[in-house]
């Protein structure tokens, strides 16, 4: 999503706007459906899983490849940041510091920092927490593995990253196309990784097979893999998935997943 941007020079008789204030209140215009519907969603929310997939998703609708955005990436992200937390903090119930503890779990590298603050502020004024909360640390991974493979025109290694979180099991998994520069083809969330691995085994006999690789070096990928998309856009799908709508919707996810608290 492109955000307006002042057209032509200023005269230079007149002050200089703020050009940060100004964008953030665009911003919030823009962004003033958005929060609600994340206000919305956030009341059928059950468990810390579900808070981390909303809040991921709600901060991939404004996510966008570098080349199509007036801004770097990171400064739209902290633009909608403090768009979010602003507009949340200010309305100030319980439902809004669910929603900012939401984002808190699941979202993006620059919505997460303001996000926890206007939080923590809400709740020190006796806000209550939703039930759900427990804090925002991270699963514990458990196992990484990599998966080498090739569709149609196109070669894929897939990152696995298993994790578990209050006694549940979920792997994350991005596969990056390879003959594009390494940009996400794919990205989902699934059973462990012995369940993967049972219906590779079943799908394609003599296929490609699991390899075990450390819980670091997956991290690292994902996280590679995260900034070449971001700047070159989501690669051709392996299947009937759409990469790009499954990566905007766990990007903030994938983050918070393979990177320490923001």
């Amino acid at each position: 999503m492109s955000l307006p941007s002042p057209e032509g020079p200023l005269p230079s008789s007149r002050p200089p706007i703020n050009e940060p204030a100004w964008r953030l209140r665009a911003t919030e215009a823009i962004a003033e459906g958005a929060i609600e519907t994340l206000r919305e969603l956030v009341t059928d929310v059950g468990d810390p899983l579900d808070a981390s997939l909303l809040g991921s998703r709600a901060c991939g609708v404004w996510w966008s490849p570098g080349t199509e955005t007036v801004a770097p990436g990171v400064v739209v992200e902290r633009r909608v940041g403090r768009c979010y937390a602003a507009v949340l903090e200010r309305q100030g119930d319980a439902v809004s510091l669910a929603a900012l503890r939401a984002l808190q779990l699941g979202g993006s590298n620059g919505v997460v920092p303001e996000a926890r603050a206007a939080g923590d502020r809400l709740a020190a004024t006796g806000v209550d927490e939703p039930s759900w909360w427990l804090g925002d640390a991270r699963p514990r991974a458990r196992r990484g593995a990599r998966l080498c493979w090739e569709a149609g025109a196109h070669r894929f290694t897939s990152f696995l990253l298993e994790t578990e979180h209050l006694g549940l099991v979920v792997t994350l998994g991005v596969a990056a196309q390879q003959d594009r520069s390494g940009v996400a083809g794919d990205v989902a969330l699934f059973a462990d990784l012995d369940w993967f691995g049972e219906a590779l085994r079943e799908a394609h006999d003599e296929g490609p097979r699991l390899e075990r690789a450390t819980v670091s070096s997956v991290c690292r990928q994902i996280r590679r893999t995260i900034e070449r998309t971001d700047l070159l856009g989501t690669g051709d799908p392996p299947g009937q998935c759409d990469p790009e709508r499954d990566y905007a919707a766990l990007r903030g996810l994938a983050q918070r997943w393979t990177t320490g608290p923001a």
